[in-house]
């Protein structure tokens, strides 16, 4: 079920905190309604820009790309015994490893996109 904001609460605010609050949303890039929400719930409002958190995510992606091939590279070139196997799993494993954390910061910067 979709979670319909069917209720408004009403607010008067002076010239200082109107300018406050449309500083932060803006920085946030969310709305001033969301901004309060946020509050509300979390009982404090950290500053993300989701702009920004795409943009890292975007990266993220590149380079998990770069890493794919690097280990597509890899692969084939230990098939075709051009690296000793020694090298091959070292390498293979700070792959993983590299990938492992990428996982991470991708799985941190989705819930600061919530």
């Amino acid at each position: 079920m979709a979670n319909l904001k069917n209720h408004r609460i009403t607010i008067r605010v002076d010239d200082e905190l109107n300018s406050k609050l449309n500083d932060l949303a803006t920085k946030a890039d969310i709305t001033i309604s969301e901004l309060i929400r946020n509050y509300a719930i979390n009982q404090k409002q950290e500053i993300v820009n989701k702009k920004d958190i795409m943009q890292w995510l975007y990266h993220l992606n590149k380079i998990g790309n770069n890493i794919n091939q690097i280990a597509h590279r890899l692969n084939s070139d230990n098939i075709a015994n051009k690296i000793s196997d020694i090298s091959y799993k070292n390498t293979f494993g700070k792959l993983i490893s590299i990938e492992n954390q990428l996982n991470n910061l991708t799985t941190l910067l989705n819930c600061s996109r919530k």
